[in-house]
């Protein structure tokens, strides 16, 4: 069972349920079906079946969910003022009734104080269940009021042995994984549309397309082609970074200056395949011996926490790229000594 879901099987059980938990999610989660899920180990006494359905397709009288309102970017003090007026309100049909706020850093600031004095002594029967992808966004009055949940989802082991079930072999699990960027929404869509094709040797076709290219053309060719298969994204973005590894310093600048004009959330994603590809995949123009530098690997970090401050989007790429060639060279020059 699920560490998590077996903390509140167990509270329950035993009468020890806090009034409030904090359970951090890894990326990629579904955020509402692992929050229900977390709900009915809260609310359904023993095996009821029937009350754990209805918790899962989010029927349940006594399980209140509240996020982000479509065409907005964080709760507002509206929706949190309007959690807070039925609080008091009885279960209807459960002994004990659950507010799942499903990002609890997509709160806003007037919203999470407002929260706080319902948060710290609700009524005895209710419980909030705060999921959260980034704790250390999460104000710290909140933190503190909440008694913290291992981080939830399943994890990469788990992915792995889910993945085999469905029929594909090790080499296509690692691939999947690779390609879905080891989050759990990605992996599902793309074992599913992958599961009857060739997918190894799809990619194989695919490396053979962008192998020959260079740096700059594969930035090229990332900007300017839409709804591209992820299974050649992937590719291309893997020909990319390793390419850059041995850019010329003109290539690497303008690899910066293509990839800037990607929106921001692509580019996190770029740069978030790539820093997967540097820590598990090997430079393999130049053998096992010489695999991705470790400099490498904290380059492609310090830009993704650059860009979150909101830092130039060209000036992060072109350190980064040309950092990304000096801790090559320095790599390749130590081992021919």
């Amino acid at each position: 069972m699920n560490p998590t879901v077996e903390i509140l099987s167990r509270a329950r059980r035993k009468g020890k349920l806090s009034h409030a938990y904090l359970a951090p999610v890894r990326p990629g989660v579904e955020l509402e079906k692992y929050g229900l899920t977390l709900a009915k180990e809260i609310i359904c006494e023993g095996e009821d079946q029937g009350c754990r359905q209805r918790v899962l397709r989010g029927v349940h009288p006594d399980v209140r969910r509240l996020e982000v309102e479509e065409g907005k970017s964080e709760i507002s003090i509206d929706a949190v003022k309007d959690l807070i007026a039925s609080v008091d309100y009885s279960p209807v049909s459960a002994r004990r009734k659950v507010h799942l706020i499903q990002k609890g850093e997509d709160m806003s600031q007037e919203a999470a104080n407002s929260i706080l004095k319902v948060l710290e002594s609700p009524p005895g029967f209710t419980v909030f269940l705060i999921l959260t992808l980034r704790p250390e966004m999460v104000i710290s009055t909140i933190l503190s009021r909440c008694q913290r949940l291992p981080l939830g989802g399943l994890s990469k082991g788990g992915w792995r042995e889910s993945l085999s079930a469905e029929g594909f072999d090790e080499e296509e699990v690692q691939y999947l994984m690779e390609l879905g960027n080891e989050r759990g929404d990605l992996i599902k869509d793309l074992s599913h549309r992958y599961k009857d094709q060739e997918l190894l040797t799809s990619r194989e076709r695919a490396r053979e397309e962008y192998g020959p290219l260079g740096p700059i053309r594969l930035s090229e060719k990332l900007t300017a082609e839409e709804g591209i298969d992820p299974l050649k994204e992937h590719e291309l973005i893997r020909a990319l970074f390793f390419s850059s590894l041995s850019a010329e310093l003109f290539a690497a600048l303008e690899c910066a200056k293509n990839l800037s004009q990607l929106d921001r959330e692509k580019l996190n994603f770029v740069l978030e395949k790539g820093l997967l590809l540097c820590r598990e995949r090997l430079v393999e123009e130049t053998g096992a011996e010489a695999g991705v530098p470790v400099e490498a690997v904290k380059e492609i970090l310090q830009a993704l926490e650059d860009l979150e401050s909101n830092a130039n989007p060209q000036l992060v790429l072109e350190s980064t790229f040309l950092k990304l060639r000096e801790s090559r060279n320095m790599k390749k020059g130590a081992i021919e000594r």
